[in-house]
């Protein structure tokens, strides 16, 4: 796939949805409360549905990387929710951190399993 053009211009289309992505939820996560998208979903499945598309967006974008970027985004994870605590009405919290980071892990490990499970088969 990637050895073609159009799979070239593809895996660029991919890498840059999974950054804009990531800078929508960090923009979403920094400000305050009153301007913070709602889905209607509880909190909890928001945080789980949004950083399992970060996870599987950054395998799928960068396969031979998903280590680095998970190291990265759970670096990212935990500065997002250290500097909540300086925006008026936002708080971070350890169990936040935790669900992000559970949901990004599962989303890149999920990408993964599929990937290999796929390769397998062929």
């Amino acid at each position: 796939m990637i050895g073609s053009y159009a799979g070239l211009r593809k895996l660029r289309i991919l890498r840059s949805l999974a950054w804009v992505f990531i800078v929508v939820v960090c923009l979403s996560t920094l400000v305050p409360i009153s301007a913070r998208p709602v889905s209607g979903l509880p909190a909890v499945l928001e945080r789980c549905a949004a950083f399992s598309i970060i996870g599987c967006m950054f395998y799928f974008a960068y396969p031979k990387h998903w280590l680095q970027f998970l190291t990265m985004l759970v670096v990212l994870i935990a500065a997002l929710e250290l500097l909540q605590n300086y925006i008026p009405g936002r708080h971070g919290r350890l169990l936040d951190f935790s669900v992000k980071s559970f949901s990004l892990i599962f989303g890149l490990f999920v990408s993964r399993q599929l990937t290999l499970f796929i390769l397998r088969r062929q």
